[in-house]
């Protein structure tokens, strides 16, 4: 532990963030999108039906759109919930991210920088973590880290804000 660490009071609460506001937002609209689109060629299979003249296309649509709408409204729902569930936790012992594949845990001496991260093509910022980092998958054991990364934009901006309070509380050397 380091002097700036052992100043830190050690029964502090944790701070708990949830995915906030434009990640949040966006990928709930794309969600209920997804899940009203799930309906649109059903519908229009339907519709046929309801003209008294049911031809091979619309039966086409009525057949095929049924497991279409299916993955669709298994894919809003799984994207919702992996975005609901994403949560990071800020304490004196350190850092937790969870999301819907696995959780990355550290402790504060082994936070490298605050810097630009990769999320699939996007790049945000977040923390570089070093090799003392556990990253727990269900069903698996600890599996040991190439590089670890955890992205702060889900929760708030990194450098400005409540985010920036609790991380600065314990780790203030990546704001210098």
């Amino acid at each position: 532990m380091t002097n700036t660490q052992t100043q830190v009071n050690e029964t502090q609460t944790p701070t708990q963030f949830k995915a906030t506001g434009s990640h949040k937002s966006t990928g709930l609209a794309i969600s209920m999108a997804m899940g009203v689109g799930a309906f649109v060629i059903p519908a229009i299979g339907c519709l046929g039906i309801l003209d008294g003249q049911l031809n091979r296309q619309d039966l086409i649509l009525l057949i095929a759109g049924f497991p279409i709408m299916i993955v669709m409204l298994w894919y809003a729902q799984t994207s919702a919930h992996a975005l609901l569930s994403m949560s990071l936790t800020v304490s004196a012992k350190g850092i937790t991210w969870k999301n819907v594949k696995n959780t990355i845990e550290s402790d504060w001496d082994n936070v490298l920088k605050l810097a630009p991260v990769s999320i699939g093509k996007r790049t945000v910022m977040g923390l570089k973590l070093g090799k003392q980092t556990r990253i727990i998958r269900p069903g698996e054991k600890n599996v040991p880290p190439d590089s670890a990364e955890i992205p702060l934009e889900y929760f708030g901006d990194p450098k400005h804000g409540k985010l920036r309070e609790a991380l600065e509380r314990y780790i203030p050397r990546v704001y210098q």
